[in-house]
């Protein structure tokens, strides 16, 4: 097929071959640069907010419960509204936004973690409002000081 062409023709096809496959590699940078993009968009504007928001949220946990065993310990009210701060500057903060990144996820069984978490922080303030203070607090009043 080559061998009856002129060399001017060989040449044009050989550039046009080239020059379609430089347009084929192009196309084929911007989509997957396209892709790319969207994936860290979604990185930047979810991921990124929701596990920050869980650290936030594990830091409330462990400042509810330092403020907790001030308050058994010592017996300082002081504790007591620190653990109360804990619970609305952090974690019920903190459970609401992710609440709103929630509706964003695409794993549903991430989902299922959220509301398990809202479950499990639910029952650990009763625990911690209820039950362990008012048990602790009056044994230690009992046995008096250490």
């Amino acid at each position: 097929m080559f061998k009856n062409m002129k060399l001017g023709t060989k040449i044009s096809c050989g550039f046009g071959i080239i020059t379609f496959i430089l347009i084929a590699a192009v196309l084929t940078s911007i989509w997957q640069v396209g892709k790319t993009n969207t994936v860290t968009s979604r990185l930047i504007a979810l991921r990124v907010p929701t596990a920050q928001t869980s650290l936030t949220m594990k830091n409330g946990i462990n400042h509810s419960l330092a403020a907790l065993r001030g308050w058994i310990i010592l017996g300082n009210d002081k504790f007591k509204a620190e653990r109360a701060n804990a619970w609305t500057e952090e974690l019920d903060k903190s459970l609401g936004e992710m609440k709103v990144y929630a509706a964003n996820w695409t794993n549903p069984k991430n989902v299922e973690r959220l509301n398990i978490i809202e479950k499990n922080l639910k029952n650990f303030r009763v625990y911690q409002t209820i039950h362990l203070p008012s048990r602790y607090y009056s044994k230690r009043q009992r046995q008096g000081p250490v």
